[in-house]
């Protein structure tokens, strides 16, 4: 019964390192390979009035 046990426990590890590799190494690989999905600087208020109303006459 103690092997079981310990096997479980071992199991248990496994499979919880296996899941914290997972969700570290996934993020950072698409990180390197994408780039960063965030913009490099936030836009004033008059760059996105420009943008809003610049897309708003294409439409029209």
């Amino acid at each position: 019964m103690t092997r079981i046990r310990l096997l479980d426990g071992l199991r248990a590890l496994l499979a919880a390192t296996v899941l914290t590799a997972l969700s570290a190494c996934v993020p950072l690989v698409l990180f390197a390979l994408a780039g960063s999905p965030l913009p490099a600087h936030l836009p004033h208020l008059g760059e996105i009035g420009h943008a809003l109303t610049r897309s708003a006459r294409r439409r029209s």
